[in-house]
């Protein structure tokens, strides 16, 4: 999964905004759209606040690819 399809799947299932998402992870939405854009990657530390968010549905081996825990 990349992120901006975890973006999409939590804006349609919460009915989440861009803003609501970014306040929730501590970042300016700028940020997010950066993120989904590809024109950053999101930081070790961002990433472990999208995993308390989704109660560890989503973790880095999700963005990497990978949803067996390996990287």
């Amino acid at each position: 999964m990349s992120f901006d399809e975890w973006i999409r799947r939590v804006q349609a299932e919460r009915g989440m905004t861009i803003g609501e998402i970014a306040r929730r992870l501590g970042v300016w939405p700028q940020a997010i759209y950066r993120y989904r854009r590809g024109e950053r990657r999101p930081s070790a530390d961002f990433l472990r606040k999208v995993e308390r968010l989704t109660g560890g549905a989503v973790t880095a081996e999700t963005f990497a690819g990978r949803s067996d825990g390996r990287a």
